[in-house]
């Protein structure tokens, strides 16, 4: 029997690519997919093509007012059914799945014996707006396993990503008001919670660089050395990503369901902005480190300067 797997894809004003991404969608191989869609105050024909896709298969989809791609994925958090699947899958509109993306997903997490909450995540391949394979100047991915390593760094495709339905019951539990996005959020909550990451360094997904690009790096891809160099530095010296913040809407949200081992350390990074004792006992705490040198660094410094 076929494992059901719900794919959960936010759409907005994507009527050029979303055809071509609903066909990969449902030509997974080994897998009972179903989608649920929530079109994000679209100007396009986005919502005539989801609705022509929902006469001929397994979907359906809801419209609303313009939330932003963070949001918008929340909301269909809060909407789709716990009962549905025991798998569920974020979606972007722009993307090409690989026939075996979902299926592979899967069966690597069946493979980790739990009850608790599970979160799988890929590599990707970063291909041009015709799907044509583009020279990628990030050729490291930083993986990070550990509940301290995901609130300094939460680095994960959430176009990637595939999770359980424990997972899902804890993200309908609460939605946060700082929210940098949905896949950030999602990752850090699994780790914090006690939960398992996996990691599959195999992409198998095309993941589209063009510019209507919510977050990518379409642009960098035809930098100069030198311009890529430059940056990479002022990337270094920029924060989007505030730990202390999502530390804080964790124990908000949470409380005494973060684990006892993840407690303190969560207290710890929500109050690192108070002062300067608060600030080095973060930057001491080697819970807190990813084990690469030029994000630890950065974490250093953005935790001295009291932003984090």
């Amino acid at each position: 029997m076929e494992e059901k797997v719900s794919v959960l894809l936010s759409t907005y004003n994507g009527e050029m690519y979303l055809p071509v991404q609903l066909r990969s969608v449902f030509g997974q191989k080994g897998v009972d997919v179903k989608v649920f869609a929530r079109d994000d105050g679209s100007t396009d024909k986005s919502t005539a093509i989801l609705n022509a896709w929902a006469k001929t298969h397994p979907l359906k989809y809801a419209c609303g007012n313009n939330a932003g791609a963070a949001r918008s994925f929340l909301k269909l958090l809060q909407d789709v059914n716990e009962d549905e699947s025991e798998w569920y899958a974020y979606c972007d509109q722009d993307d090409w799945w690989y026939p075996d993306k979902l299926k592979k997903a899967v069966s690597m997490l069946r493979a980790r014996k739990t009850d608790g909450p599970m979160l799988y995540y890929s590599d990707t391949t970063r291909v041009g707006p015709e799907l044509e394979k583009i020279e990628n100047p990030f050729k490291r991915h930083y993986h990070v396993e550990s509940a301290g390593g995901l609130l300094t760094f939460p680095d994960g495709s959430g176009c990637t990503m595939v999770f359980n339905r424990q997972l899902l019951l804890l993200l309908k539990k609460y939605e946060p008001e700082y929210l940098f996005m949905h896949d950030t959020w999602t990752i850090v909550l699994c780790g914090v919670l006690g939960g398992q990451v996996i990691y599959d360094p195999v992409s198998h997904i095309k993941y589209r660089q063009h510019a209507g690009n919510v977050l990518g790096g379409v642009e960098k891809m035809r930098y100069s050395k030198p311009r890529l160099f430059w940056s990479r530095v002022t990337k270094f010296f920029t924060y989007r990503y505030f730990p202390s913040l999502v530390a804080k809407e964790i124990l908000n949200g949470y409380g005494n369901a973060v684990p006892k081992e993840n407690r303190n350390l969560v207290r710890k990074v929500a109050d690192a902005n108070r002062g300067i004792r608060s600030r080095l006992a973060v930057c001491f705490d080697k819970r807190l480190r990813t084990g690469y040198l030029l994000i630890d660094m950065k974490h250093y410094v953005q935790t001295v300067v009291g932003k984090l």
